[in-house]
């Protein structure tokens, strides 16, 4: 087959015709459409020679009817509307021409041209339809007396070319969701230049505008008093020390709340043929989170330290205090003692050791004595005991319920206890004891081991008073809800 650039014309006086194509139109009943072949201006004439020459898609609309002549390229176009598309209405042969198409080929033919980048267009491909892309311009084709008889029209298929962006998109807007859900903010510095590519992340990070495009000296001027020459001296020794890998955590104020913010630094130092570096390529991730986990605990793991000698201590005292005269005694005091420290444990770490509720405190530690409604806790409202104060007055409370249960309102059945409760001042309270109804009672004649505790728990800080009355004992106890008791 001879190259259309290259082929003789298929008939004499048609020296505008080459290839396959110029004997197709050739052979073309073109007087049936309305305009013989011999009739056809100089104008179009060379267009058809321009478009059958053409190693792309390339196509002629004549006419008021928009009459379809194109070249071979084109066939692949069309798919299985070729060869009958020759000759015929171009909207006949592409119904699905939107309104916009329309209006543009409109605007060509008046002497408007035109060029649309990635137009859509479906094609019928292997019995489908399938979506291709192509950039498309049409230029008026002029005739004698300035005169509009027709348009030219290139395709350049730029299918790959979209697709390969369409997925690049997409691989940008995964890779934008991970970096915010790894809060991952990415960046460059050009330290020649000192010119910073920032990201989107790394502005909302720093608490700048998302769009904003800070320079290497905005950025550093937030950080944190102290932190930007550890960081310079850091990079120093990596830089001097032939790394490739600097990685630092620094801590950096953000500019839209004054907010301190921990943020791990990650990159990769480029270096030029001398060894200096000029570029670095990294990440930051806000750590904030992490830093105040490990610091929680860390003060958690103090504090279990603390409260463990503490209770090694309180223990220690009780097993000093007791009097009992066999090993029997001696258990069941001490197990009851350990109980009450245990109920103050478990509500202290249900709240993290931040703390345990005075009035549910009072229920863990009476719930073993209740009964029958004979023990009633006043309603007030809940005042929170830090750890320590927690501890020891579990203590007391243990005492006074096991004095009561022997000797006191429970060791009838008709003796009941109220305990009330209320602040004194902001960070001070009183608890009430007092129990009726039990058998008479008076100031024992020697101070006990459950005294002795009581004395203990209320040593550091705090008073407690006892009356013997003759409805039965009374305690009033004040303390700081903060501190030691």
């Amino acid at each position: 087959m001879a190259s259309p650039l290259t082929a003789t014309p298929p008939h004499p006086g048609l020296w505008f015709l080459a290839g396959d194509m110029g004997e197709a139109i050739a052979d073309f009943d073109w007087a049936a459409a309305g305009m013989p072949i011999e009739t056809w201006p100089p104008s179009l004439r060379h267009a058809v020679s321009l478009i059958l020459r053409a190693p792309v898609p390339m196509l002629v609309l004549w006419g008021p009817q928009w009459l379809l002549i194109y070249n071979e390229p084109y066939i692949d176009i069309l798919g299985s509307k070729h060869p009958a598309a020759l000759g015929r209405r171009f909207l006949d042969v592409w119904p699905q021409v939107s309104p916009a198409g329309r209006t543009i080929l409109e605007a060509a033919f008046r002497g408007v041209p035109s060029r649309h980048e990635d137009a859509l267009i479906r094609l019928e491909q292997d019995n489908h339809l399938v979506d291709r892309w192509f950039t498309i311009w049409q230029t008026p084709i002029v005739g004698p007396g300035a005169s509009i008889g027709g348009v030219l029209s290139g395709c350049l298929d730029v299918t790959d070319r979209v697709r390969h962006q369409m997925a690049l998109r997409e691989r940008e807007a995964h890779l934008t969701l991970a970096l915010a859900a790894g809060r991952i903010a990415p960046w460059v510095v050009d330290f020649d230049t000192k010119r910073v590519a920032s990201s989107p992340e790394l502005n909302r990070m720093l608490g700048l505008p998302a769009n904003a495009e800070p320079t290497l000296d905005e950025l550093t001027s937030g950080y944190f008093p102290g932190e930007l020459e550890r960081v310079q001296r850091a990079f120093a020794d990596a830089v001097n020390g032939g790394n490739n890998h600097f990685e630092i955590e620094y801590r950096h104020i953000r500019r839209t709340d004054g907010a301190v913010r921990w943020l791990l630094l990650r990159s990769h130092i480029e270096r030029s043929e001398t060894g200096d570096p000029v570029r670095t390529i990294g990440v930051v991730m806000d750590i904030t989170d992490q830093k105040e986990t490990e610091d929680r605990l860390r003060l958690l793991a103090k504090e279990v330290d603390h409260r463990a000698n503490n209770l090694l201590t309180i223990i220690t005292g009780l097993i000093r205090l007791d009097k009992a005269q066999d090993v029997s005694s001696l258990r069941s005091s001490l197990s009851g003692r350990i109980a009450a420290l245990a109920h103050a444990h478990k509500l202290l770490s249900e709240s993290r050791w931040t703390g345990a509720g005075l009035r549910a405190l009072i229920q863990e530690e009476l719930a073993p004595f209740a009964g029958a409604d004979r023990i009633r806790v006043a309603p007030a409202e809940e005042v929170v005991l830090s750890p320590t104060v927690a501890q020891n007055l579990a203590m007391i409370l243990h005492e006074l319920a096991t004095n009561a249960a022997k000797y006191g309102a429970l060791s009838t059945p008709d003796g009941s206890i109220t305990v009330s409760y209320g602040p004194t001042t902001a960070d001070w309270v009183k608890l009430i004891w007092a129990e009726t109804g039990g058998p008479s009672v008076s100031p024992p004649a020697r101070s006990g081991v459950g005294l002795g505790v009581i004395s203990r728990a209320m040593s550091a800080s705090g008073e407690v008073r006892l009356e013997w009355l003759r409805r039965g004992l009374r305690c009033e106890a004040e303390f700081p809800t903060k501190g030691p008791l």
